[in-house]
């Protein structure tokens, strides 16, 4: 009997555990349901970032789109956004906004104010998140980067000083420069018309100047040019001109040293390469109309004798800028 009693007693005090531990479940299972559930249904589109590369002190356009998800339950929900900058060297910039609504018709566009320090060059970080209205739970998040690097001098000096940049320098297609010079003093080659001698340019204006040409050999000639120029690049540039060519010779003719001389309008057409700061190579095509004849007597004998000059020759230049 005292066995039965206590095995009933053993059974009653299971059943009264089973009973309260079955309560405690029941009291606190719905607590943490309702803790965990969040306000879901929100699509957090990729921040947009325009330009990515920017010169310091210039600031993009940062916008980031919140729309309803097509799986959201709610006829709307409310969120709380926060947007976050971080500069190269750590230290951030925030603003948030708070209470926005965003429903299925109701999208709505966050836009990060251009309120921080980009005097740094180096890769800037932009975050955004969104949280529930009571800030206690993380709906999404996103990051996107852009860099700022450092103006080229040369844009810096554009920048300073427009119009001396423009009278002082000539701008390639891809943003460089090449050094403005005035005069250049070099050597010239007459290949054609066998002569070497020394030639001198003057450019008053960026596209037009002045070239006079000095050379001896087989032929003197004096030749002076108006010459007009364009750049191609920072390293070519082409050139045209007219002239004016003066041209002599001298030449034994049946025993009698006999000179030759014309003189005549020329023309020029030819490319300019820099090959430094400083230098400066010709090459081109220059024509004129000489015809070197004379009359020649020596006692009882009398003839016309002629030399040959070409009237479209190549000419090589080697200039030194001087200044």
């Amino acid at each position: 009997m005292p066995n039965e009693n206590r095995k009933r007693t053993i059974r009653s005090v299971i059943r009264g555990v089973l009973v309260i531990a079955s309560l405690v479940c029941c009291v606190h299972s719905p607590s943490p349901r309702a803790f965990a559930a969040s306000p879901g249904g929100i699509d957090l589109k990729p921040i947009t970032v325009t330009p990515a590369l920017l010169s310091p002190g210039q600031h993009p356009n940062i916008e980031a789109r919140l729309v309803r998800a097509p799986n959201g339950t709610d006829a709307h929900v409310v969120v709380n956004v926060v947007a976050t900058v971080t500069r190269p060297d750590n230290r951030t910039k925030s603003w948030n906004w708070k209470k926005i609504k965003i429903s299925r018709t109701a999208a709505r566009t966050i836009t990060v104010p251009k309120e921080y320090d980009t005097s740094a060059a180096g890769t800037y970080r932009v975050e955004v998140l969104v949280y529930s209205s009571d800030m206690k739970h993380r709906l999404a998040r996103r990051s996107h980067t852009f860099d700022v690097v450092e103006r080229r001098q040369s844009e810096k000096s554009v920048q300073k000083g427009p119009t001396k940049a423009r009278e002082g320098a000539t701008i390639d297609s891809a943003g460089q420069e090449r050094t403005r010079t005035y005069m250049g003093l070099g050597i010239y080659g007459n290949a054609l018309n066998p002569a070497g001698g020394g030639m001198v340019l003057l450019w008053p204006s960026k596209y037009v100047g002045l070239e006079g040409i000095y050379s001896i050999g087989e032929f003197t000639s004096y030749e002076g040019r108006l010459l007009a120029k364009i750049d191609l690049s920072q390293k070519y540039s082409v050139y045209g001109g007219i002239g004016y060519i003066q041209v002599k010779t001298e030449k034994d003719i049946i025993g009698v040293t006999t000179r030759f001389s014309d003189s005549g309008v020329s023309g020029v057409v030819g490319v300019e390469t820099a090959l430094g700061d400083k230098v400066r190579l010709h090459l081109e095509v220059s024509a004129a109309r000489i015809e070197l004849e004379q009359t020649v007597t020596s006692g009882a004998q009398t003839v016309k004798a002629s030399v040959k000059y070409a009237p479209v020759t190549i000419g090589i230049g080697l200039v030194l800028m001087v200044f």
